[in-house]
């Protein structure tokens, strides 16, 4: 039985490093097992390499794919392949520039079967070697790293101790979207896989680890500081997402007034982020910047350098006690500090240390009371002041919020009164059983957002004077309507000239086509209720009624209703997708809300973005948005949510309906992009 799985995306490798990688699998001491090697877009005499490599070897698969998409999508195109093999139970991934020693497989898989069942995890040590192979650590260093990398897993959430030598079960793989979020796609991964199961360390070098080669991920991530900053992002909003799964709340809150857009306040700024990208690693901070130059022009400069734990506020001509005064009254997190013209404390372990110094000291009550902050007195030398020294908050010392407040109120500080958010006028349009109720839940997520009392679910394409019509004109800014509203050029027209923003959700048109003929028979009001109550009464025959339409008998015809025709599942709803082709309007999926946390995090940005052209409106930054609006999701609270899955027509299609489906509307899912072969 082959019962470990292994995948090794391949796009530009040094020939030499690429076959030393496939020969040290292929002579592994344990077999059993199969080898899926990913073709990313690679030139042709890569591809030639490694069937030459391969040849012969039954354990070796291949997918090729012809364009580079990212080692994110390779992964899962490997691992989607594996997942369909019944008999393999374990999983791992190989880089096509590191050397595996024979033992590398067998001991990981013999770990994994002996552990505790709850153990989905293990991970082992490995040696760093330079371009030539020259090991880079000396028999000490080597035994230090070996130590280090033995942590409990919640240690995680700060640093990626996992490193290359690793794998875990297929069971657990099982419950994930698979690998998102690149450059630090294997880290976020760990994140949450780690929530399903327990870790284990094997203290073995099994791999040679080749150190920034010339076409690795890390190489390209240190040629230059936008790669920097762009590794940096990612590496934190995955500790930020994981974070708020976990429901683990921040625990400092730096205030970073800022008065010019100047070169040295962008490094001030990449210097505090880095704090959380360099050894010990800690990033359970947000940081609020005030921008106070008159025309609020640090705001534009600084806003690209992003991470998802910063807001930014607009405070013109103010000074910093002022923003002090204003700031602090708002701060949940235990801990605050003024990052200010003075210098950020010397090192990252400086920062850290600060906060272990508050928790040393809040272990002994009586005298913690009397401490209001810990500060760097020498470089790398932590110590701490006392409430009885006077004088104002100072820049780099980390202070207990609650007599940071406490100060600001001593002083006759008053808050600054917030900035009302610019709230837009919203119609949220969609086509039925897409989730109009998951969209709406997400308006409503914006602060100060309410429904309109009225609800726009017309068909009836002659509506531009339609007395209903007339009211969603006359919405006001913080109002929203909901509607499965057809195009129409003038209405397109009447809704940008009043600022109406429209975001449209959309769906697979299967998957609307079985949520359809499931909710039809428990809606009295609808056209084909009668007929599914008294002649098309099994689940495949309505569902065959939905995709092709049907002909009403006279006696199920509503009053009103025009014809007595049922139309077809494209005539039915097109007019609704014909928004996405207006260029004012923002169309999101459906299927992008629902498929990970990356991808709706993406999604509910692209929303926030499309809302406020003019960031400098908000008192929140985006991401508090996105927050407010993720929060705010729960399907439980919808009369008409039923299962909400990804993909059930597949589950429901029988191959008439498949045919029907194609006849009728199987051009529109290509353009789509739901698929991209007719013959599906």
């Amino acid at each position: 039985m082959y019962d470990v799985g292994i995948v090794m995306p391949v796009y530009i490798q040094n020939p030499v490093y690429l076959r030393s990688a496939i020969r040290s699998i292929l002579m592994q001491s344990y077999a059993k097992f199969t080898l899926v090697i990913v073709l990313d877009g690679v030139p042709s005499e890569t591809k030639k390499l490694i069937q030459e490599e391969t040849k012969g070897d039954h354990r070796v698969q291949i997918i090729v794919k012809k364009e580079n998409q990212g080692i994110a999508k390779a992964l899962n195109a490997g691992f989607d392949q594996l997942l369909q093999q019944s008999d393999i139970e374990y999983f791992t991934w190989i880089s096509s520039d590191n050397i595996y020693y024979p033992m590398f497989i067998g001991t990981l898989r013999d770990a994994l079967k002996e552990a505790p069942r709850n153990v989905g995890l293990v991970y082992s040590s490995f040696r760093h070697i330079d371009l030539e192979g020259n090991c880079m650590q000396s028999e000490q260093d080597l035994v230090n790293f070996r130590k280090s990398l033995e942590k409990p897993k919640e240690y995680l959430l700060d640093v990626d101790f996992i490193g290359v030598s690793f794998m875990y079960k297929k069971q657990y793989a099982a419950l994930l979207d698979g690998y998102v979020l690149e450059p630090v796609e294997d880290y976020e991964y760990w994140l949450r896989l780690t929530e399903h199961c327990d870790i284990k360390y094997v203290p073995l070098e099994l791999i040679d680890y080749r150190v920034d080669s010339t076409h690795s991920v890390s190489a390209q991530l240190h040629s230059s500081k936008e790669q920097h900053r762009r590794w940096r992002y990612a590496f934190n909003l995955a500790k930020h997402l994981a974070r708020i799964r976990r429901k683990i709340p921040f625990e400092v809150t730096v205030i970073f007034p800022v008065s010019d857009n100047t070169y040295e306040t962008i490094q001030k700024l990449d210097t505090l982020l880095d704090q959380s990208a360099y050894p010990p690693f800690y990033s359970n901070y947000k940081i609020e910047i005030y921008d106070l130059t008159p025309d609020t022009s640090a705001i534009p400069v600084l806003r690209p350098i992003s991470d998802p734990r910063i807001t930014f506020h607009a405070m013109p001509n103010r000074n910093e006690k002022e923003v002090l005064a204003a700031a602090v009254q708002n701060i949940t997190t235990p801990f605050t500090m003024l990052y200010g013209k003075e210098k950020f404390p010397s090192n990252p372990y400086v920062f850290y240390n600060l906060i272990l110094k508050h928790h040393q000291l809040s272990k002994i009550p009586q005298y913690y009371k009397d401490v209001i902050a810990t500060f760097e007195k020498y470089p790398g030398v932590i110590s701490y002041r006392r409430s009885s020294e006077d004088g104002v908050p100072i820049s780099g010392d980390l202070y207990q919020t609650n007599t940071l407040q406490q100060m600001a109120k001593n002083n006759n500080s008053r808050a600054i009164a917030k900035h009302m958010i610019a709230l837009p006028k919203i119609l949220v349009n969609s086509v039925p059983k897409s989730g109009t109720n998951l969209l709406t839940q997400i308006i409503q997520g914006i602060p100060g957002m309410e429904q309109d009392r009225l609800d726009f679910y017309y068909h009836d394409e002659n509506y531009s004077f339609h007395e209903n019509y007339r009211e969603l004109l006359k919405i006001q800014s913080g109002q929203f309507a909901v509607g499965h509203i057809p195009y129409h050029s003038n209405l397109a027209v009447e809704c940008k000239q009043r600022l109406i923003k429209q975001i449209m959700i959309y769906r697979d048109l299967r998957d609307v086509a079985v949520s359809w003929s499931h909710f039809i028979s428990t809606m009295q009001q609808h056209p084909l209720y009668p007929a599914f109550q008294n002649r098309i009464k099994s689940r495949e025959q309505r569902l065959l009624a939905i995709i092709r339409g049907t002909k009403l008998l006279p006696m199920e015809i509503p009053n009103g209703y025009e014809g007595d025709t049922y139309p077809n599942i494209y005539e039915e709803f097109k007019p609704i997708y014909d928004w996405m082709h207006s260029p004012d309007i923002c169309s999101v999926r459906y299927e992008d809300l629902m498929k990970n946390e990356i991808s709706r995090y993406t999604t509910l940005l692209k929303i926030v973005e499309f809302l406020w052209s003019d960031l400098k409106q908000l008192q929140l930054e985006k991401h508090d948005i996105v927050r407010f609006m993720e929060q705010n999701i729960n399907p439980e609270r919808s009369a008409t949510y039923r299962q909400g899955k990804i993909g059930s027509w597949r589950e429901e299609f029988n191959q008439e309906h498949k045919e029907a489906f194609k006849r009728i509307a199987g051009n529109f899912l290509l353009e789509l992009g739901y698929e991209t072969d007719p013959d599906w």
